[in-house]
């Protein structure tokens, strides 16, 4: 029991710390427009800690976009959230669906990579993404 009371005082003393967070974002399946009638041409723009990223839009429309890239944000906070969103076309578009995920979810083991699924949409859309958190000093 002092062991975890110990790692629960550490995790404590993190709070507010701020880091190097890695976003990778893979992929996307299920994306669907509102009116369903046209394949979307989706983009993600992952933001957190008043940075933006924005990915390149696929070339052809598609419901499940392949990304494979990474960004990086400098003086994450530990105690804030990154939220991914797409959108159709770019970043002013179409709103696709959009996921938050909490630092706190991260900093648990500094790392997480699962698939996501997409709120504010009426369909099944889901994204995969990796996270990697870094303090500094």
């Amino acid at each position: 029991e002092e062991e975890e009371e110990e790692e629960e005082e550490d995790a404590g003393n993190r709070e507010g710390r701020v880091g190097i967070l890695r976003v990778t974002v893979n992929r996307a399946v299920n994306v669907r427009k509102a009116d369903n009638t046209k394949q979307p041409q989706p983009v993600c723009v992952a933001q957190i800690s008043g940075q933006k990223f924005v990915t390149a839009a696929p070339v052809d429309k598609t419901n499940k976009p392949l990304w494979d890239e990474t960004f990086l944000f400098f003086n994450v906070s530990d105690r804030d959230a990154v939220s991914l969103t797409l959108c159709d076309g770019g970043e002013r578009g179409e709103f696709l669906g959009e996921c938050k995920v909490d630092m706190r979810k991260i900093t648990r083991d500094m790392q997480l990579s699962d698939m996501f699924h997409l709120e504010g949409v009426k369909n099944n859309a889901q994204i995969f993404a990796q996270f990697k958190f870094s303090y500094l000093g």
